[in-house]
């Protein structure tokens, strides 16, 4: 079953029995992949989306992953960085960040304080992409705490890790004399953001016996436009 967001976790963004009972009533699916789940507090854009960033989350989804396997159904956590697909609203009125300081194209998204007009991110500096990385290393450690059998990276739709590769939302700062240009962008060390975090997440989903992937698109999503 592919991931879809339901909204169910509330403010604390604890899985609950709701969830629970929901993804247990599909387990005929043969194989579940999770709604997608928030790595850190900063990866936040979504009302009332799961997390995987504390041990309370990590015991609200042993419920989950614990009714499935009593069904027989292996089940994966999609691991979720939402970037400049946020408010600030989310962040205690500071900036959500991104590959670049490029405002989504879009008209309004749900907040927690009703539907907000995107706002300008603030560009991760480079010595903040490697925190970034850790926290998919955590969420990956947690992820196999909870039960899951594998974690799939949510590099696809315009979230923060597509926002690192796509030429329209990375303008990377490039040595001195170096052309940027959409075909020589992807030269720049940063662009290999994915690689590097499905390493590291991978490295900690095999030191167990849990499987990791990453989704990406070969179609442009609206929310990947300037």
């Amino acid at each position: 079953m592919a991931p879809l967001t339901r909204a169910r976790a509330g403010r604390e963004r604890l899985p609950n029995d709701l969830m629970a009972e929901y993804y247990a009533q599909r387990a005929s699916a043969g194989l579940i992949i999770t709604e997608a789940t928030v790595i850190s507090e900063q990866g936040i854009g979504w009302v009332d989306s799961p997390g995987i960033y504390n041990d309370a989350q990590v015991t609200g989804w042993q419920k989950t992953t614990a009714a499935l396997h009593a069904k027989g159904t292996p089940i994966v956590l999609q691991l979720w960085h939402c970037g400049r697909a946020s408010h600030s609203s989310f962040h205690s009125s500071t900036p959500a960040v991104s590959a670049s300081a490029i405002k989504l194209n879009g008209d309004y998204l749900h907040t927690p304080i009703g539907k907000q007009p995107y706002e300008t991110p603030r560009a991760l500096e480079t010595a903040e992409v490697a925190a970034v990385v850790q926290d998919y290393r955590r969420a990956a450690e947690r992820a196999k705490a909870a039960g899951f059998d594998g974690v799939e990276i949510h590099a696809a739709n315009g979230y923060l890790i597509d926002q690192f590769l796509q030429s329209r939302t990375y303008l990377p700062n490039c040595p001195a004399g170096f052309r940027k240009t959409r075909s020589t962008v992807s030269s720049c060390a940063t662009k290999n953001c994915l690689r590097v975090v499905t390493w590291f997440t991978r490295r900690e989903a095999t030191a167990g016996t849990m499987g990791a992937r990453s989704r990406r698109q070969t179609a442009k999503h609206p929310s990947t436009s300037g």
